[in-house]
């Protein structure tokens, strides 16, 4: 599949195929949103459902962060890619080895970042428009951090369903690392450091100029040392990521069950040519 199409999503998938095959990354929550998205709007992506225009605007927004959900995903297997190109370019000295991967673990962390914060629009499926209105009156409304903070706000009156609280409670130790992790890249011009040793990648992030041995990177792999294997870092950051999506996607899946017996779920998957070797990596146990 990967040798037709260069990259995209495709769904309608058998459950065996979906699941087994390497050549696909299944995703419950975008298939969750596919079939959300078959079911309100046309090959157009015209509403065929009557709503309000208020409640149109934010499933028009909802569908663009599908869109953009997918996209930021899809980005995470084209950095993997380009790395281990580079790492493997004979072709390449160290020196400039370091310096293409380490811009392609910015645009990665960056990509990370994104596709957490596309998952709090998801969410607003299940809230009344006068929560979403209250929820998008607060400052940076599309952020993960700022529904969760609305979350926090709104305790006790239960305004989504019980269900998507779960991912929603767990996922904030993860996105705080995620957080700080981009923050020094991107507020505090912190930049990463790749240190390459028997065609092995390291990675740190120095704390400031004098202090060079010591890393800004939270130790994601209670390894207790002052470099992080590169793979075996970004690897835990897509696991952590893909975890919570999934645990999302199918508590959706559940509620919307629960209001419409007939909501058969459209599975849905990325393909395209990096996709295969990005599936091996993120379920390997290898640290290379």
């Amino acid at each position: 599949m990967d040798d037709i199409f260069i990259k995209g999503t495709a769904f309608g998938f058998t459950s065996d195929k979906w699941c087994n095959d390497t050549e696909i990354l299944p995703s419950m929550l975008l298939s969750v949103l596919k079939t959300w998205n078959v079911k309100t709007f046309d090959g157009r992506e015209n509403l065929i459902i009557d709503i309000s225009d208020d409640l149109a605007r934010e499933y028009g927004k909802i569908n663009a962060a599908t869109a953009g959900f997918g996209s930021d995903l899809h980005n995470l297997s084209i950095n993997y890619s380009m790395i281990e190109r580079i790492r493997n370019d004979e072709s390449l000295n160290n020196g400039y080895k370091s310096i293409y991967i380490s811009l392609l673990v910015e645009n990665f962390i960056t990509n990370i970042r994104s596709c957490y914060d596309f998952t709090s629009l998801f969410p607003r499926l299940f809230l009344d428009l006068k929560d979403i209105k209250r929820l998008t009156s607060m400052k940076n409304s599309d952020s993960l951090n700022t529904l969760l903070k609305f979350c926090k706000k709104e305790s006790g009156a239960n305004i989504f369903p019980d269900s998507i609280y779960g991912p929603l409670n767990k996922v904030k130790s993860d996105l705080d690392d995620i957080k700080s992790i981009r923050d020094s890249i991107v507020h505090h011009g912190k930049e990463p450091i790749i240190h390459i040793e028997d065609n092995k990648l390291f990675l740190k992030i120095p704390k400031s100029a004098p202090n060079w041995d010591e890393n800004a990177l939270p130790d994601l792999l209670s390894l207790g040392s002052d470099d992080y294997p590169l793979f075996a870092y970004l690897r835990e950051l897509t696991i952590r990521l893909i975890n919570y999506t999934e645990d999302l996607g199918h508590v959706m899946l559940g509620e919307f069950v629960k209001n419409d017996s007939k909501f058969n779920v459209f599975l849905t998957g990325l393909i395209g040519v990096c996709i295969s070797n990005f599936r091996a990596f993120i379920t390997s146990d290898e640290v290379r």
